[in-house]
């Protein structure tokens, strides 16, 4: 990572962001795996998201990214690739640092993101910060059918 981002990332305001706490939520239908509120105090992770990657529960290093990108939009105003690039190099350094193959945990969670991608998004909460959503590389993802309840969502907004 790049010396700015570094900078960022030791940021007081950013670390004291980073440390709230946040209620985790797997109530819903949440697209691409998880999310967070407009309020920034939910973090949530698709009901049917499957944690457990054999012995490893990678749910706290889901969450770990989705308070990583949360805190970088709000705290420095990135727009979400640069905060979800960032987030992912985080979340990565947090893998690797307890001992767990990368590859194998990128693998295991692509896995749920494809078959969660699958699922029609039936049971949105009304809080869910959309901005990931409006992102250029969603966009046309979300022109299907199974999406309709966040298209609708998004129009409202």
């Amino acid at each position: 990572m790049s010396p700015r981002v570094h900078r960022m990332l030791a940021n007081p305001r950013f670390k004291a962001e980073l440390d709230r706490s946040y209620t985790v939520n797997r109530d819903y239908d949440i697209p691409f795996v998880a999310g967070y509120s407009t309020d920034e105090r939910t973090i949530y992770i698709d009901r049917h998201y499957k944690k457990m990657m054999g012995k490893f529960d990678t749910e706290p290093t889901i969450i770990l990214h989705e308070k990583v990108e949360k805190s970088l939009i709000d705290c420095f105003g990135l727009r979400y690739q640069s905060a979800h690039h960032i987030a992912t190099h985080v979340e990565r350094d947090a893998i690797r640092a307890m001992g767990i193959d990368w590859t194998e945990y990128e693998n295991f969670v692509e896995k749920q993101y494809k078959i969660i991608g699958h699922e029609q998004v039936r049971k949105v909460p009304r809080n869910l910060d959309l901005t990931p959503y409006r992102s250029e590389e969603h966009t046309s993802e979300l022109q299907s059918p199974m999406y309709l309840v966040c298209r609708l969502l998004l129009e409202k907004k």
